[in-house]
């Protein structure tokens, strides 16, 4: 992010001849973005990744396991097709620079330490002087208050389902609010048509694998009788949770609501009647945000073990150049 913000406040001139330190890069590749991660892991001794990292720009942080990493960032002027990605073009400035188009970056990695895994995501603004579109920073900020709202009801005992479920309710609200659904809260929920936009699980068990142990963390669901029953409304929901027993002190977990505008998950709700699709046109270039931190639940709730900042006004501080 501190790189990205070096060159929006104008501090990164191109390259220059000879070696150039990861610091003096222009970033404008997804390989790049991912080159400085784990360089920086390497330098404070954490020599192996926990899992492959996830580097996404533009319209590809809508694919949640995206692997490829090796796209350019979007840049010029902004052409979308809804059948297809975000095309570039040969947008320059008046210097004969790329000119970025205003889009995100969506990092998901974590090294190993000690033999432990960690998994953090953070979802980053690139161009537009380093800060959010007006549609990104809202999807930004409901991805925040997802997740703020989940760690906020972390405690023993209760289910991961019941966190799951709080935010499908926060994202129909917002979604509601934002023009994008259409209907009372109670119609879109009993649809199921939220989980086109938010289709994987809350989170996992993390330990010394980054889903530590699945086989322990969703036994069979013929099985487990600790399932609530208010669950069986929305089966949907829980298709994909890699969790669902209530939590108990000691249990490490990551806690990562996401948002997503993905062509491929959104063609069979096309015709939803719950969905304005005009509205819908104006939110799908934001491509992806996802948020991902660890927690550890405690006797009394939960301490977030990630320290990386994730407000709105810091991320733009730093992506901008002024942090």
């Amino acid at each position: 992010m501190r790189v990205l913000g070096k060159d929006a406040a104008g501090l990164i001139r191109g390259q220059k001849e000879g070696v150039v330190v990861p610091g003096e890069w222009r970033i404008e590749k997804e390989a790049e973005a991912e080159a400085i991660f784990v360089a920086s892991c390497r330098r404070e001794g954490a020599v192996h990744q926990a899992y492959l990292p996830i580097v996404a720009s533009a319209q590809r942080a809508s694919t949640l396991h995206y692997c490829c990493n090796d796209r350019e960032f979007a840049w010029g002027p902004l052409i979308h097709d809804h059948s297809s990605d975000i095309q570039q073009t040969s947008g320059t400035s008046t210097d004969g620079s790329k000119v970025f188009i205003p889009q995100v970056l969506l990092l998901d990695a974590g090294c190993e330490w000690n033999n432990y895994a960690s998994d953090i995501t953070r979802t980053t603004p690139i161009g537009n002087g380093g800060r959010f579109t007006k549609e990104a920073r809202e999807i930004y900020s409901l991805v925040l208050k997802m997740q703020n709202d989940a760690i906020a009801s972390l405690k023993p005992g209760i289910h991961w389902d019941t966190v799951h479920r709080q935010c499908h309710v926060t994202l129909v609200k917002r979604f509601i609010e934002l023009g994008i659904f259409k209907g009372t809260e109670e119609e879109v929920l009993k649809s199921g048509v939220s989980a086109a936009f938010f289709p994987h699980g809350l989170g996992h068990s993390l330990g010394l694998d980054v889903h530590d142990v699945p086989s322990a963390s969703k036994p069979d669901a013929k099985f487990n009788m600790t399932i609530p029953s208010e669950s069986a409304e929305n089966p949907k929901f829980y298709t994909y949770l890699r969790l669902r027993l209530p939590l108990e002190a000691g249990m490490v977990l990551t806690v990562e609501p996401g948002v997503y505008f993905s062509p491929h998950l959104l063609a069979p709700v096309r015709n939803s009647p719950y969905i304005d699709q005009d509205v819908l046109s104006r939110y799908e270039g934001v491509g992806g945000v996802r948020i991902e931190d660890v927690l550890l639940i405690t006797e009394e709730g939960s301490e977030n073990l990630t320290t990386v900042g994730k407000d709105v006004e810091w991320i733009e501080r730093v992506c901008s150049g002024k942090a």
